[in-house]
């Protein structure tokens, strides 16, 4: 009877420790998810704020900038962009994650 109660307690115990590993790390993802969608709203308001493409094709039309300066300018925004898209990728693979989860 000791045994069996034993055994018992320690299967209860082994679900209840596997319920808080289940629920820790869906709360990590959640949390993953949520900063990462924080961080691409701001990306994305930073990037609106600051595209000056615009302004660099007047410049250089204009010959106020050379080649060089226009090609290296842009290539500055377009880092950025590639880094906004990146941020979105691993956004979209916690949160496919999550939606594992789910079903």
């Amino acid at each position: 009877m000791k045994q069996s109660r034993l055994q018992s307690l320690a299967a209860q115990s082994m679900e209840a420790d596997n319920k808080l590993k289940y629920y820790n790390q869906l709360k990590a993802l959640f949390d993953k998810a949520k900063s990462l969608q924080q961080s691409v709203m701001d990306y994305r308001l930073a990037l609106n704020d600051f595209d000056n493409s615009g302004l660099l094709k007047k410049a250089f039309d204009a010959g106020e900038i050379s080649l060089i300066e226009y090609i290296l300018e842009l290539s500055i925004y377009y880092v950025n962009i590639e880094n906004l898209i990146q941020t979105e990728r691993e956004m979209n693979k916690a949160i496919a994650l999550l939606n594992q989860y789910m079903e």
